[in-house]
């Protein structure tokens, strides 16, 4: 298991299947206020930090026993219910001491479109923020079934 977010496993399944991410990039900064001043510089008052941002790249593929048609609505739906849940990869959560993050975002690619037009192969850039607000019930996921993995 490389790690886990919401039930979504990253890594191979015992039954095949794999789910990884690639391009991982995380973005940490600072909120400040830059205030004119009439023939100098302008003064930078420090108002704190940004929440953390942490984008990706996930590839799905039906030869993985990953199909995009189960995948990328699962992903979407992460997103229309703000899902909260901590983004743990490795043996330890992303962010020391707050570790909630949310999907804000997400840009399909369809590499693969078959026959029947379903879509075999895809790519989604995942666009993920550090939550710090109150957790409402209903947000955190239950764990995916299993048998959404053939």
């Amino acid at each position: 298991m490389i790690g886990t977010f919401a039930g979504l496993i990253f890594g191979a399944y015992p039954s095949g299947s794999i789910i990884t991410f690639a391009d991982f990039k995380k973005k940490v900064a600072s909120r400040f206020h830059e205030h004119e001043i009439l023939g100098q510089k302008p003064k930078l008052e420090y108002l704190g930090p940004k929440l953390d941002e942490i984008t990706f790249t996930m590839a799905f593929n039906v030869a993985w026993g990953a199909s995009p048609v189960i995948m990328l609505p699962l992903l979407e739906n992460y997103v229309r219910k703000c899902t909260v849940a901590p983004l743990i990869i490795g043996i330890s959560a992303v962010a020391l001491g707050n570790s909630q993050y949310v999907i804000k975002s997400l840009g399909e690619d369809h590499h693969f479109i078959n026959m029947w037009g379903q879509v075999e192969g895809a790519s989604v850039q995942v666009t993920m923020s550090e939550y710090d607000g109150p957790i409402q019930p209903g947000l955190l996921t239950h764990l995916i079934p299993r048998s959404l993995f053939k």
